[in-house]
């Protein structure tokens, strides 16, 4: 086995020849649960049919995450080596079935 694959691979990949050059990176998933409880407490829920467009970006400027996320936030951006890739998604993308 190659040492390389020892390391977060599918089996099948120690099997090939380039399996050393081929890498994996630290993965974090940051689910829609964030946003709702953005959301929250920010005491936007509802608000989005209420204010005109320009109301409603501030309030979403001036939110704020709850006390928890952004502890987390700031754990995980201390653990970073390198910049973060952001991909963002909605749920019919993801939904394979």
């Amino acid at each position: 086995m190659h040492a390389a694959c020892e390391h977060n691979r599918p089996e099948s990949w120690c099997d090939s020849p380039h399996a050393d050059l081929i890498s994996i990176p630290q993965t974090t998933v940051l689910t829609s649960e964030f946003f709702d409880r953005f959301v929250d407490c920010s005491r936007l829920t509802d608000l989005y049919s209420k204010l005109e467009y320009a109301e409603l970006v501030g309030r979403f400027l001036r939110g704020r995450f709850p006390e928890s996320d952004r502890a987390f936030f700031r754990q995980l951006i201390g653990e970073m080596d390198d910049p973060p890739a952001i991909r963002s998604s909605s749920l019919l993308e993801d939904n394979l079935n």
